[in-house]
């Protein structure tokens, strides 16, 4: 009995270790080299085809273009290069919540586009990415819903929109 359970324990650190040994599934259509060794050379955002959804996202139209470029070119900062790929990012979709439909459940900001990265060269796309993002919450009671309301604001909601669009943006390229 006492060998069985020995046995079983060893069996059991085996399986363990070849688990942690295992190769991780990868969502990432470039490689694990390319991504490592990947350089950028230009980051293009586009948002003539996006559709502003409300009011505040139309009031955000004209900046976003522009706050994301700067945005990614900072997160990539040290893949900057002449000799690198270009970054071209394609808004399809922005919604900016007002904190009290957030708060009350009946809005919710999103930020929705796709990344591609591009081959200067020849212009062919190397890899594509759509990245989707969402931010607030609706409040559990209604106590909570007016504080949120009176606490959080719309412009928190696009910055929050815009870093997270970032971040996803540079785990899914880099991963």
């Amino acid at each position: 009995m006492n060998f069985s359970r020995t046995l079983t324990s060893m069996f059991a650190v085996l399986l363990v270790t070849l688990a942690a040994c295992a190769p991780v599934n990868r969502i990432n259509p470039l490689s694990m080299a390319v991504a490592r060794s990947l350089l950028i050379s230009d980051v293009v955002v586009n948002t003539d085809a996006a559709a502003f959804e409300n009011e505040l996202a139309r009031d955000y139209s004209s900046q976003l273009a522009g706050d994301l470029d700067v945005e990614l070119t900072r997160a990539f900062g040290d893949r900057i290069h002449p000799n690198g790929m270009i970054m071209r990012v394609e808004i399809s979709r922005l919604n900016v919540a007002n904190s009290g439909t957030n708060a009350f459940g009946r809005d919710q900001s999103a930020l929705q586009g796709t990344v591609q990265i591009v081959s200067p060269s020849d212009n062919s796309v190397l890899a594509n990415y759509s990245i989707d993002v969402r931010v607030g919450q609706a409040s559990e009671t209604r106590l909570g819903a007016v504080l949120s309301a009176a606490v959080q604001s719309s412009q928190n909601f696009y910055r929050r929109l815009v870093d997270e669009f970032v971040r996803d943006t540079k785990t899914r390229v880099l991963e």
